[in-house]
């Protein structure tokens, strides 16, 4: 069997897999030795996207793989603080939300999406459900306006569009 299998397996009916995947997932990951892509896969809480790595997984081991379908929330941002800053320096931004993986990418979006602006990811905190990720972005060339907070793992993102914008002023 392989490591992500194993470890979805362990995750569907071993109550102290759950636990402790919601306490530490990168230490739960590690335990069953999970690389970079299949930790991304996982944290994706994709169902499709878990089904193609557990495949690629067994593919690798020649074996068939079956029909997996994973049952869960993308990953997402729920609030950031602070709400607004000054242009022309640099903001210290906190995002809540879940599923965010240490190499994630936090990017502010102008709410006409005619421009971005890539922060600096510092650092990813918590657990699944409730993750913490600490980032700088510098504004010194960004236009005032309303910009939308997103947080990419690589395989998709979820923002706040619609609910209420980062503001530059």
């Amino acid at each position: 069997m392989t490591q992500l299998l194993r470890l979805v397996a362990a995750l569907t009916h071993d109550a102290d897999a759950q636990h402790a995947f919601v306490a530490d997932p990168y230490a739960l990951m590690e335990r069953y030795g999970l690389d970079a892509p299949a930790q991304a896969a996982l944290f994706s809480m994709d169902a499709d996207i878990i089904g193609e790595a557990i495949t690629a997984e067994l593919k690798a081991h020649e074996v068939t793989p079956p029909s997996i379908k994973w049952p869960g929330p993308h990953p997402e941002v729920r609030s950031f603080e602070p709400a607004r800053a000054p242009g022309g320096g640099t903001v210290a931004l906190a995002v809540r939300g879940e599923g965010f993986l240490r190499s994630a990418r936090l990017t502010l979006v102008a709410k006409d999406g005619a421009r971005s602006v890539v922060g600096s990811v510092v650092s990813v905190g918590g657990g699944f459900r409730e993750a913490v990720l600490h980032a700088e972005v510098d504004l010194g060339d960004v236009p005032p306006g309303n910009y939308v907070v997103t947080v990419n793992n690589g395989y998709g993102s979820r923002d706040l569009r619609g609910f209420f914008p980062f503001v530059v002023t």
